[in-house]
């Protein structure tokens, strides 16, 4: 039997995406009504060496970590050992932020929804101690910030200590305000220990990577090193160009693993996001009672202009339909999860350079399978008029606590991002709205202003950021 015809129109879109953003390896795999219909290797896992990427190969999975914790979290409740509703310190009593009263309402839901009043904090690269402090090629991961100055986070206690002590102010009461953490699902793996009893890892393991059949997926290291078709990681070398490059070394951060270090095969994550096609169900398997699917995928707050969060999953109405998807990035990872429970799809694309198009990937097969253009966007913002009076409003440098930056600049009538040396045109799609041109997709901006009316702080790529200049 032949290639369904858009399988075609798939490979030659995904080849042309593969080439434009000079992507080493990639693996995706798409299923329709829990049956495979599409599994591939792109490129290589070992460029050097010529070894093929296939739909085995494991690559890192990023942030897409986080849903598993939240499974975990939901799969805790239902055997009555948390509520989601409880306030995180019932758990953790020795959890402290700079605000007592809003410590004492930060609930669990809060972290699940990074709600919680949590900023961007700079803990991740302490969090990854020697694998990223010795790591030759963090060069090319540039902050804004020295990270020698603070001491190795090795443990929860570690975790919970640094946020207690780092000077910040909350974004607000919490449940008011997203803002991406991941500190707050390192806290969420500190409450799945202390209720479980078990290792986060090891309560992952037992309770979904076993039963829902994932043998190639795990937070270990050394087993990764031993797999015999694991990616080497790539990504750009900032001092030649761009040019991509192996950086092996894979990051490691034991106090924020329920953040983003699961490592993974296409294969198995697809096995993995029947959960939320099923409503729970991985074959015969029950991981979650669907009620528990139902409050993981309900759009809880808003996260993006168009997009909102459930727990650890974003939520999009997408033509008529509801695109759960994550995505997940960090050296030598650009990954993304896809599932349309009313069209029976999921899918999952998995690359191994930095900034890769997991994304365009992952949306070309769900497209693909819908009858729609293959470049058809998550979102699509419509421009609105805006008076060039206002621009001046929202120029300036934006910096977040955890090591980000970015300019905007207002010249001739027209407003653009700054980002990395790259000049971004950006156009207003609402009131102190913008969607800035980004690769692959639109980057919506949300500028935020005080009860003045000044622009203090902007909300970019699921983050809060302040105005420092």
């Amino acid at each position: 039997m032949g290639k369904a015809s858009w399988i075609y129109e798939y490979e030659a879109y995904a080849g042309k995406i593969i080439a434009e953003r000079k992507t080493p390896g990639a693996s995706v795999a798409f299923a329709l009504n829990g049956e495979p219909v599409y599994a591939q290797g792109f490129g290589f896992r070992n460029r050097a060496e010529g070894l093929p990427c296939t739909e085995s190969t494991v690559h890192g999975i990023g942030s897409v970590t986080k849903s598993f914790t939240a499974v975990a979290v939901m799969q805790l409740q239902e055997r009555g050992h948390l509520n989601v509703t409880d306030p995180v310190v019932k758990y953790l009593p020795e959890f402290r932020t700079p605000n007592p009263e809003y410590t004492r309402q930060i609930t669990i839901h809060h972290l699940l929804t990074h709600s919680a009043g949590l900023p961007p904090l700079p803990s991740l690269y302490p969090a990854m101690g020697p694998s990223f402090r010795d790591d030759p090629n963090r060069k090319h991961f540039p902050l804004s910030l020295d990270v020698a100055q603070f001491a190795d986070i090795d443990s929860y206690a570690d975790l919970m200590a640094f946020i207690a002590d780092f000077k910040f102010t909350p974004l607000g009461e919490p449940g008011t305000r997203f803002s991406y953490s991941n500190d707050g699902f390192g806290l969420l793996a500190a409450v799945i220990e202390r209720v479980s009893g078990l290792s986060y890892e090891r309560y992952v393991a037992e309770n979904i990577l076993l039963p829902a059949g994932m043998a190639d997926s795990t937070f270990d290291v050394e087993r990764l090193m031993k797999h015999p078709e694991t990616t080497q990681l790539y990504g750009p070398n900032l001092e030649q160009d761009g040019a991509i490059e192996p950086q092996p070394g894979w990051w490691q951060a034991p106090a924020l693993l329920a953040a983003g270090f699961l490592r993974s095969t296409a294969v198995d994550m697809l096995r993995y996001m029947e959960i939320y096609r099923t409503g729970g169900l991985v074959g015969r398997e029950r991981i979650l009672a669907r009620e528990s699917v139902a409050a993981m995928l309900h759009p809880h707050i808003e996260c993006s202009a168009g997009m909102h969060y459930g727990y650890g999953l974003m939520i999009v109405k997408f033509h008529g339909a509801t695109l759960v998807e994550h995505g997940g990035s960090t050296k030598g990872v650009a990954a993304q999860v896809v599932c349309v429970p009313e069209k029976g799809i999921t899918g999952v694309a998995l690359t191994n350079v930095s900034g890769g198009p997991g994304l365009s990937l992952a949306m070309g097969g769900v497209n693909a399978l819908m009858g729609l253009p293959l470049a058809t966007r998550r979102v699509e913002y419509t421009e609105v008029p805006i008076h060039p009076d206002l621009l001046p409003d929202y120029a300036g440098e934006y910096s977040s606590l955890e090591g980000s930056q970015f300019a905007i600049k207002a010249a001739e009538g027209k407003l653009i991002g700054a980002l990395m040396g790259h000049e971004l045109p950006g156009r207003c799609i609402g009131e102190d709205r913008f969607a800035l041109a980004t690769p692959g997709e639109e980057t919506a901006v949300t500028f935020l202003r005080d009860a003045a009316g000044t622009v203090v702080q902007a909300a970019a790529g699921l983050r809060i950021f302040s105005k420092v200049s």
